[in-house]
């Protein structure tokens, strides 16, 4: 490990190894003080989040990372001094972010937040040929990638860490097949864990007993899932299930007539719209979050029967 802070750890807490080792290696390639987000940090790290604050409160206790209180703007995610904050209420002051001049809510709790000092930061890094930790050392240029129930997204240096939308799995799916046209029943079918040719009813196909029992065991599977999830109260996770569960029963449905026989269908026009209003919305919360990036999707990608993402000279994305 680089930092014998990070050592002394695993002497005190060895069920931490792992964890720490993890921690350790990312830490050891930042070269900045901006705080650090436990929720975000995870993600890159693949990682459980009680774990990652449970390592920076130890790491904290050695003075290798200093606590912060901060509040964050609902709409941009600023960072505003939790001390400041307090002080504009207690004087009943609204409280404004600093970026975009929206009020924050008075009742909003303080978020507790980590940073590396200028002392640890001065620190000599350590070499590395390892090809992960020199993308990672450069901040991944253009990245999309997922990170448990979120994805980091890195585009010109900035990155930021959205939580997973139907439509952000369609435009990585197209990032991953640049310049090609790929139709929105593939799409929506891969997605949903389904053979596309289930979902090809413009064509006049019926939906054959091999296609329905595709369907029912996915949904069979998504239960187990979901149980899973409740068992566990992943309250994001139940969400995400239900809607894709309710989504294939509605599919199985349509494509099911009276007395349980299949009928022809027409769901293209239906993945289309449905696409096309997924991948809509996913670019303007990234554009929220990530304008440069929004902005570059909206030129880039094309929607309709079939979906297409024009690749630009010079951007390799890391998926």
């Amino acid at each position: 490990m680089y930092f014998p802070e990070s050592a002394a750890i695993v002497e005190d807490h060895d069920h931490l190894q792992e964890i720490v080792e993890r921690v350790d290696e990312r830490l050891a390639i930042i070269f900045a003080s901006s705080p650090l987000r436990p929720t975000d940090f995870a993600c890159v790290i693949d990682a459980d989040e009680n774990q990652v604050v449970a390592v920076f409160e130890l790491l904290a206790e050695r003075d290798l990372l200093s606590r912060i209180e901060m509040v964050e703007c609902a709409l941009c995610d600023t960072l505003s001094p939790a001390a400041d904050f307090r002080r504009a209420i207690e004087d009943e002051d609204d409280f404004e972010c600093s970026s975009c001049g929206r009020n924050i809510h008075r009742r909003t709790q303080p978020t507790i937040l980590y940073r590396m000092s200028d002392a640890v930061l001065a620190r000599p890094k350590p070499e590395t040929n390892d090809d992960s930790a020199r993308n990672t050392s450069n901040s991944a240029t253009y990245a999309f990638q997922r990170s448990g129930q979120y994805w980091t997204l890195a585009f010109q240096g900035v990155t930021r860490h959205l939580r997973e939308t139907l439509g952000i799995v369609f435009i990585a799916n197209l990032l991953a097949k640049p310049d090609r046209d790929i139709s929105v029943v593939e799409l929506k079918a891969g997605q949903a864990g389904i053979n596309p040719v289930v979902l090809t009813g413009s064509s006049g196909e019926m939906l054959d007993d091999d296609a329905r029992k595709e369907y029912q065991q996915r949904i069979q599977d998504i239960q187990e899932e979901l149980d899973d999830a409740r068992t566990n109260s992943d309250l994001a996770r139940i969400e995400k299930l239900e809607g894709d569960q309710e989504s294939l029963k509605t599919e199985l449905r349509k494509a099911i007539g009276l007395g349980g026989r299949s009928r022809a269908s027409n769901d293209v026009e239906k993945a289309r719209t449905s696409v096309t209003n997924a991948i809509s919305r996913a670019i303007e919360s990234i554009s929220e979050k990530h304008p440069d990036l929004g902005r570059h999707l909206t030129k880039s990608i094309s929607t309709g029967i079939t979906c297409r993402y024009a690749s630009e000279p010079g951007i390799e994305w890391i998926l």
